[in-house]
């Protein structure tokens, strides 16, 4: 299982595999200005630059996705034993007493939490891409999944993240298990090998609808400790507060540690990374970058990447509709303070909470 993955990947790699540009030409540059805001929208979808955080993420996942299998070998006769010990586990007896047990499962789990915008969900996607989604073994008739994610359904319940595996297992296999639905979670995990499970926008989970978040982190270990699956969460740090004391007491529970994704740091990576944007400005009148425009630009999206590339592309839109002549139609502290102010009212509460470092604003 491990041996049908792709090779571990060095840090250059991964920046080249998660580095993304957006399709640029200066002749562009010489088509309308109705035209130009829609090249201009490149930049929400195909500018991403890789920071130190995303390599330590990719890191992880690839020790979480070889680890669950170290003893999940088919080659083994003992694989078939264990499947059907396991088997047995899960159909008959309490899970609950498992879960602070001790464990020779090799699989590990973490937490990601952080704000929105950060990149915490482009990242891990494309993270996950990088692996095949199905791979099949015709010596052990075994279908392998590397990996799933499954984003958590709004005020969903437990039964409710299960059917969301069930729909995400089956798109992934072109099967009916939903249908079905005497097949179970973790019954499925080990039929096809699966390495990994990365539960998105953890925050939306109703521990009430489930049954507190006992019955929650029962279900999550028993997957980790007893069906040797990898687990990742990843949410806002309010909701996986929750899970703090009790994730801590289960044995591997906190086996890779934990991300907390905060905004970008004022320092030479913030440089790096407005180097790289200001190149792709669509303008009459070019703009350089200085520090009075890195110092406001931090301001404004307090070191939140996709509030800043946002900010950047409205700011070009607005420069082009308000120009009179070519050598207006460029980029300003005012031009910037305005959209800012007229644009993102909405997310405005959250960015000032983020500036005063406010905590009980920020929950």
């Amino acid at each position: 299982l491990i041996a049908a993955l792709p090779p571990i990947n060095s840090v250059n790699d991964v920046v080249e595999m998660l580095n993304k540009r957006p399709k640029f030409d200066d002749k562009e540059i010489n088509l309308k200005g109705h035209v130009r805001v829609h090249a201009i929208s490149r930049l929400t979808r195909d500018f991403f630059v890789p920071q130190t955080t995303h390599l330590v993420l990719e890191q992880k996942f690839s020790q979480l996705i070889r680890k669950s299998y170290l003893g999940r070998n088919p080659k083994t006769a003992t694989f078939k034993r264990k499947l059907n010990q396991m088997r047995s586990i899960i159909q008959n007896q309490d899970l609950t007493s498992y879960v602070h047990s001790e464990s020779n499962s090799n699989a590990s789990s973490m937490a990601i939490s952080g704000i929105s915008g950060a990149g915490k969900s482009t990242a891990t996607n494309k993270i996950l891409n990088s692996y095949d989604k199905v791979i099949y073994h015709p010596k052990y008739q075994l279908l392998q999944v590397p990996w799933i994610k499954i984003d958590c359904p709004y005020e969903g319940s437990l039964s409710e993240f299960c059917e969301s595996f069930f729909i995400a297992l089956d798109k992934r296999l072109n099967t009916r298990y939903r249908d079905k639905y005497t097949a179970d979670v973790a019954d499925l995990c080990l039929i096809h090998a699966i390495g990994l499970i990365v539960v998105d926008e953890f925050q939306h989970m109703n521990l009430a609808k489930s049954g507190g978040e006992k019955k929650m982190i029962n279900f999550l270990v028993t997957l980790v400790n007893v069906v040797e699956v990898s687990i990742v969460l990843i949410g806002t740090p309010t909701a996986l507060h929750l899970f703090s004391n009790e994730f801590r007491q289960a044995r591997r529970a906190s086996g890779e540690g934990s991300i907390v994704w905060d905004k970008m740091a004022f320092d030479e990576s913030w440089d790096d990374f407005l180097l790289e944007l200001f190149q792709y400005q669509w303008l009459e009148s070019h703009t350089e970058l200085d520090e009075i425009f890195t110092h406001l630009l931090y301001e404004l999206s307090q070191g939140i990447p996709d509030i800043a590339v946002k900010l950047f592309c409205l700011a070009q839109a607005r420069a082009i509709l308000l120009a009179e002549s070519p050598n207006e139609e460029c980029l300003t502290t005012g031009l910037f303070n305005d959209v800012f102010e007229e644009e993102f009212s909405i997310v405005k509460p959250m960015l000032d909470a983020l500036r005063t470092n406010d905590k009980t604003a920020l929950k």
